[in-house]
């Protein structure tokens, strides 16, 4: 069974450690920018975890440069 669903969680901080300790078992696409604890959350679950860029930020640049 495939089961697909969005989460917005906040933690007390931007440390990879908390989350990866918010994440769990999670195994999936995480949304978010280019915050180094995503990047290094994602490499360190290769397979498990893929990173997802924010398309926020991308239309941002796409606007910036017209």
């Amino acid at each position: 069974m495939t089961v697909s669903g969005v989460a917005y969680r906040f933690t007390s901080g931007r440390a990879s450690a908390l989350l990866r300790d918010e994440l769990g078992d999670f195994s999936g696409t995480l949304d978010g920018d280019g915050l180094g604890a995503n990047c290094a959350t994602a490499e360190r679950s290769p397979g498990e975890i893929t990173l997802g860029g924010c398309w926020a930020h991308t239309t941002r640049m796409f606007r910036d440069a017209a």
